[in-house]
């Protein structure tokens, strides 16, 4: 059936075969009869033969017809799918380009604001490490007020409501701020994480990261956490400051990726920091990935049938994993995948819905996780309510499901922390092969930031590709749909990570080439680091609206503009 009809393509008559079957019966008649003739003027027509021609002129017509409409539909199905092959680049190559320039705003912000404030906090104690603790939490808790607050006050501006200069600007802000509260607290773990003392293997950062999980966990279960996420979502009066900064802690999937990726790429970094071989280091990192990857990809997809609906799954009885792995039903909730650039946090999602026994069903746009999220909780509001209640049975009952949904939660946010897990895992074994086993350089900071230029460069193009094809493509079972969406994800993430890797090997060189402070450089870079990515914003957005435009134009033309 044509994707824009919704009908089967109409046959065309065939003509010759028809006239011909006729023309054999028709002559076995004329044989035993005279025909019959009439005399007008001086021509003599054949009535029999004048019907023929008559027939065989309608059905040519008909032929043309059907012809007509099997080439009109073969061209919109043409244009349909052009149009769909470049509305899904494109908003591939955008999500790539708004979270590269998130990220890189946002390390740039984090290292000035450091370097600012290490100056005032640099002699507090003797101990540089604990002085780098200070200057990051305090950016950390700046990062916590300001960040909720710009947000709700710019919580009005749509993002198309204005196509001047300063509504982009608004746009980019926008985009860059949740980046900036998840790489704050990212930076601030990482501080305390280095607390630790060289003779101590492995448990601090064990320590750090379930304390995160847990804290993270226990507080997105709280009555105060869901119903500040139901204000923000319901917006208007219910909408203020103060939820705003209540909801938070539902973004720091970053930091906790990074504690836990700490803990989980702990063996394959001892085992490399024993090997002085470029070779051997490049297999233990391409080994380790892909058994990292095995394991997150198997665990998430256990953990997305796990909390579905029904036999096997969280709200049902247990069931066996036969059941558990039938076809998800329509509107069944996305595996809660988070980014750390998303306000709510959790249940978020990949993109797609798996099915673990059909083709994804894939959008470009994909489901608003806030809306999933505030449905989520106002299915469980009489749980809390029964909380406060005096009756024994109805506390009983709520303390379990309140103890189930603890459990559900602290599952959400470690499935979070390995999204990242993965993504870093990613990173590094394309690090290995490339700074370690071609350059021979240690890591990516250590190599020029000429090759870091020109391996950022090729790896986001080819990303990009690589990410337009994965989409394209149908994958019929559940593990190889999550793998698909794992890989997805961790590419967009490590396009702007290795952009950071760049700006941090030139800023290097500029303060050892010109002899500048710190502070003075970093300050300089950020300013021209914003004006850059503020032009590269405008000229997309700009490019957006064209295609916009020409897509409306086209579809008018085309008579799909409904199905578009």
């Amino acid at each position: 059936p044509s994707p824009i009809r919704g009908s089967s393509t109409p046959e065309i008559p065939d003509c010759a075969g028809v006239w011909a079957a006729r023309r054999g019966m028709e002559h076995r008649v004329e044989r035993d009869r005279p025909r019959a003739l009439v005399n007008v003027g001086a021509d003599i027509i054949d009535i029999e033969s004048a019907g023929e021609r008559q027939q065989r002129l309608e059905c040519r017509h008909e032929a043309l017809k059907s012809s007509h409409l099997h080439l009109k539909g073969a061209i919109r199905d043409s244009v349909y799918t052009a149009f769909q092959t470049h509305g899904q680049a494109s908003a591939i190559m955008k999500d790539f380009a708004d979270k590269s320039m998130a990220t890189i705003a946002a390390w740039m912000l984090a290292q000035t604001s450091h370097a600012a404030i290490s100056r005032f906090t640099g002699e507090l104690t003797d101990h540089p490490r604990i002085n780098i603790l200070i200057s990051r939490g305090i950016y950390a808790v700046l990062m916590t007020v300001f960040v909720p607050l710009l947000t709700w006050k710019l919580r009005k501006h749509a993002l198309d409501a204005n196509i001047s200069i300063g509504a982009d600007q608004i746009q980019l802000l926008k985009l860059c701020l949740p980046m900036f509260f998840a790489w704050g607290w990212k930076d601030f773990i990482s501080a305390v994480i280095n607390l630790k003392r060289v003779d101590q293997i492995l448990w601090p950062e064990f320590l750090v990261a379930m304390g995160l999980t847990m804290v993270i966990g226990f507080i997105e279960v709280t009555p105060c956490f869901r119903q500040s996420v139901l204000r923000v979502h319901a917006g208007g009066a219910a909408d203020t400051p103060c939820a705003r900064m209540q909801i938070m802690p539902g973004s720091l999937g970053l930091a906790v990726g990074f504690a836990w990726n700490t803990v989980c790429s702990w063996a394959s970094k001892e085992l490399q920091a024993k090997c002085k071989a470029p070779l051997f280091v490049m297999m233990i990192q391409m080994v380790y990935f892909l058994f990292m990857g095995c394991v997150i990809t198997s665990a998430y997809l256990k953990w997305y049938l796990a909390i579905q609906p029904g036999p096997g799954g969280r709200d049902g009885a247990a069931g066996d994993a036969g059941q558990a792995a039938g076809p998800a039903p329509d509107g069944a909730p996305s595996p809660p995948l988070a980014d750390g650039e998303n306000r709510s946090g959790r249940p978020q999602a990949l993109g797609l819905h798996l099915n673990v026994d059909g083709e994804p069903d894939s959008t470009l746009g994909g489901r608003d996780p806030d809306a999933d999220l505030a449905r989520d909780l106002e299915s469980r509001a009489p749980v809390f309510v029964n909380l406060e209640s005096g009756r024994l049975a109805e506390y009983k009952s709520a303390m379990m499901h309140y103890e189930n949904e603890c459990v559900h939660q602290f599952g959400a946010v470690t499935m979070d922390a390995l999204t990242f897990v993965y993504a870093w895992a990613q990173l590094d074994t394309v690090n290995s092969f490339f700074f370690t086993y071609l350059e021979g350089c240690t890591s990516a900071q250590t190599c020029s930031y000429q090759s870091n230029f020109g391996f950022a460069l090729a790896l986001t193009v080819s990303f990009a590709k690589l990410a337009n094809v994965m989409k394209a493509e149908r994958r019929l079972s559940g593990w190889n749909q999550a793998s698909s969406a794992l890989t997805t994800k961790a590419m967009s993430l490590n396009v702007g990570w290795v952009w950071i890797n760049f700006c941090s090997a030139a800023i290097s060189n500029a303060v050892e080439s010109s002899g500048a402070t710190v502070m003075f450089t970093h300050i300089v870079c950020a300013c021209f680091s914003w004006l850059v990515i503020s032009v590269m914003h405008r000229k997309f957005e700009i490019e957006r609206r064209a295609w916009d435009r020409h897509v409306k134009h086209q579809t008018l033309n085309h008579g799909i503009g409904l199905a578009i």
